[in-house]
């Protein structure tokens, strides 16, 4: 819940391993669908979006924890809309609907493989 401390949560996990809002609007999520460097995300930043075989780009407007989920408000980059997707933050498996990239995580892996 938005004024419980984001360590309350009815289960036996405990999130501020998964979830921490840092300094300078950096928030710490570690979830296998963020794919970015160091499991960090960074308000008004842009990333890519991925569902399905669709990709574009977004910008993170905001992100928030409540029962047990992240919400994270985006913006479209092509067409403006806006609109908020979610993730259990208790994830049993690495099977997610969504994924969302940063350019300097893609950059990386790519380097990785050129040097292979």
């Amino acid at each position: 819940m938005k004024n419980k401390p984001i360590n309350y949560i009815k289960s036996e996990i405990n999130i501020t391993h998964i979830l921490q809002y840092l300094k300078d609007n950096v928030i710490y999520l570690d979830l296998p669908n963020i794919l970015t460097l160091n499991k960090t995300l960074k308000i008004g930043m842009p990333y890519l979006f991925n569902e399905g075989q669709l990709t574009f780009p977004i910008r993170l407007l905001h992100l928030w924890d409540e029962d047990g989920f992240a919400y994270l408000k985006v913006q479209e980059l092509k067409n403006g809309r806006v609109y908020t997707i979610s993730c259990r933050l208790e994830h049993e498996n690495d099977y997610y609907m969504w994924s969302v990239a940063s350019l300097d995580y893609l950059m990386s892996i790519t380097n990785k493989s050129k040097k292979k």
